[in-house]
């Protein structure tokens, strides 16, 4: 894309600036300093601090986002959390579905169905709306100038999945 290697550069120095870093990064940095200064910059971001967020004593907390359909991927997901809170021990165990569970993959109505109906021992679970949920709510309440884009974003597979040609709506 045009220009955005200066861009990428104006965004990583804003980056860097708010999250107390170094100063904003020279152009005159070898392309191997610059990499390795972003890279360092992103396991500040994305690692544990000390005194950061913690969960309550005796409470364990999960997170899957962005399932898009796979009902496959849900389950083995599903399936590793439930082994790793296991060899864990007990504790009073959160699973949170964060949302974009439908679209673009061929089982929306059956995520839709397994996140539902999903039962764990010792887990309380819950599950927030992404905006693919968020755009099919909009479009049953009647906003049908969203509909051509999530179609193509992935709302024809979903459509598919609850047995609804897509090519009705698209005229």
């Amino acid at each position: 894309v045009a220009g955005w290697g200066k861009l990428r550069g104006e965004l990583l120095n804003k980056v860097m600036a708010r999250s107390g870093s170094s100063p904003p990064m020279s152009r005159r940095l070898a392309r191997g300093s610059r990499k390795s200064l972003r890279m360092n910059l992103l396991r500040r971001l994305f690692s544990g601090r000390p005194g950061g967020p913690r969960a309550p004593a005796g409470w364990r907390g999960y997170a899957i986002g962005d399932v898009h359909g796979r009902l496959d991927l849900l389950r083995l997901l599903v399936h590793g959390i439930t082994e790793d809170a296991a060899a864990r021990g007990p504790a009073n165990n959160l699973l949170v579905f964060l949302g974009d569970l439908i679209d673009r993959g061929p089982q929306s109505a059956r995520v839709l169905e397994f996140v539902r109906t999903l039962r764990l021992p010792d887990f309380r679970i819950a599950a927030l709306a992404g905006n693919h949920e968020e755009a099919l709510l909009r479009i049953l309440n009647g906003d049908d100038d969203l509909v051509q884009t999530w179609l193509r974003v992935g709302g024809a597979e979903c459509l598919k999945s609850y047995g609804v040609d897509p090519e009705q709506i698209r005229s």
